[in-house]
């Protein structure tokens, strides 16, 4: 019989899960459809806890927000999906030059098990063929988000800078596209 202690299986187990959700992993461009899924994930406790504006988000403010995303050209707003359920949603907006910033955000039960790097290079493939001139992707996060500082780190994001955004210490990170991806 095979016997794997401590940190091992725990491991081996997260690659497994890992495996499975590449496999069954949907990535696509939000609908209409989706407005209910991404609206409870956006006003999920630890969602708002990591964004700018913490305050909950009312049904009738989602809904203009995210059709009028929908209808954003300037906007790649993808979903994604594991057997029908929601796991996250990343949104990458152009900022006016050659750059966009990145939104993403992942339900708690599917976080730490790799899947958000999964879902972060597909949606970068889908990127570089939807905007062909994108070169930079910025991520603005809190800096007390250790997680997420960690997360965009481990996937090939530089430090760029700290500022502050809506009167809350921030940094700045930036992927460069043409250099990472072939």
């Amino acid at each position: 019989a095979l016997t794997i202690a401590g940190r091992g299986a725990i491991k081996m187990s997260k690659g497994y899960m890992n495996t499975f959700f590449k496999n069954s992993l949907v990535l696509r461009k939000a609908k209409a459809k989706d407005i209910h899924n991404v609206y409870n994930l956006s006003n999920d406790k630890d969602v708002r806890k990591s964004s700018f504006g913490r305050k909950k988000i009312t049904l009738k403010r989602h809904k203009e927000w995210f059709n009028q995303k929908l209808q954003d050209n300037n906007c790649l707003f993808l979903v994604a999906y594991i057997e029908n359920k929601l796991l996250g949603q990343i949104r990458l907006e152009r900022d006016g030059g050659g750059s966009v910033n990145i939104s993403i955000s992942l339900q708690k039960k599917y976080q730490g098990l790799g899947i958000g790097s999964t879902v972060l290079y597909k949606a970068l493939m889908i990127l570089k063929n939807y905007y062909k001139d994108v070169e930079n992707i910025k991520a603005y996060i809190k800096k007390s988000n250790t997680a997420s500082i960690g997360f965009f780190e481990r996937n090939g994001f530089r430090f760029k800078k700290e500022l502050i955004i809506q009167k809350q210490n921030a940094v700045e990170y930036q992927y460069n596209i043409s250099e990472s991806i072939k």
